[in-house]
């Protein structure tokens, strides 16, 4: 039940300013005790996701302006593939790479360029989905230990967990990037320069391709445009 309330407030499904169905229309709907409706309620209403107020209905608020961290994992475990939600996590994990490779640029050392070429040395690009995963969650490990900033090590180690434990099943496909890129991307950081660049330029191409997507948040807010009746001034 919390699950369905939370994708019908994150998808537009019930909007700011609607009101929940009550705990008992809820409590029939799924057939669970007004104590588990409550449990929902209040787990939506900590996430700054609905108001509740005493002898009132229980209003939804702008899922855009919560602030609980909480929500980002959320949003990804009801993404479906191919949805707003599931491209932005899409773009997002690939952009959060760019400050990685800023870093690492000015601080990885010999010894951690020796360990990446022998990780992309060992790299399938033919590999299986879980191969490839692997090898992702390990190459981009090193690279975030280079940049010696625990905040965005751990950020990295979270986005690779959730990537095992829902992005299968919720678009997060990894892709098959070949061998030699990585092989350049090395030898950008040997270098001390470019390898932000390089990337950077891989990463428009990708976004290119998400903003055609029939889900992407773009391509609906057209679509709403168009949808919207003209006036006879217009």
């Amino acid at each position: 039940m919390f699950e369905t309330l939370l994708r019908a407030i994150l998808q537009g499904e019930l909007k700011p300013g609607e009101a929940v169905p009550t705990q008992r229309q809820l409590s029939t709907q799924f057939g669970v005790s007004p104590l588990v409706v409550r449990q929902a309620i209040h787990r939506l209403e900590e996430l700054e996701l609905v108001r509740v107020r005493q002898g009132s209905a229980t209003m939804v608020l702008d899922p855009a302006k919560a602030t609980d961290v909480r929500l980002i994992q959320l949003q990804l475990e009801v993404a479906r593939p191919g949805d707003a939600t599931s491209l932005a996590a899409i773009e997002n994990r690939a952009l959060s790479t760019l400050p990685l490779l800023a870093l690492a640029e000015r601080r990885i050392t010999a010894a951690e360029l020796q360990r990446l070429d022998r990780r992309v040395d060992a790299y399938r690009e033919d590999g299986t989905l879980e191969e490839r995963s692997a090898f992702q969650a390990e190459f981009w490990e090193l690279i975030a230990r280079a940049t010696r900033n625990p905040l965005l090590h751990h950020q990295v180690r979270w986005w690779f967990r959730v990537s095992r434990e829902i992005g299968a099943s919720r678009g997060l496909q990894i892709a098959r990037i070949p061998q030699q890129f990585y092989r350049e991307l090395i030898e950008c950081l040997r270098k001390r320069s470019g390898a932000v660049q390089l990337w950077l330029d891989r990463v428009l191409l990708l976004c290119a391709w998400s903003e055609e997507q029939p889900g992407h948040t773009l391509q609906l807010e057209r679509r709403r445009v168009a949808s919207k009746p003209r006036t006879r001034a217009q």
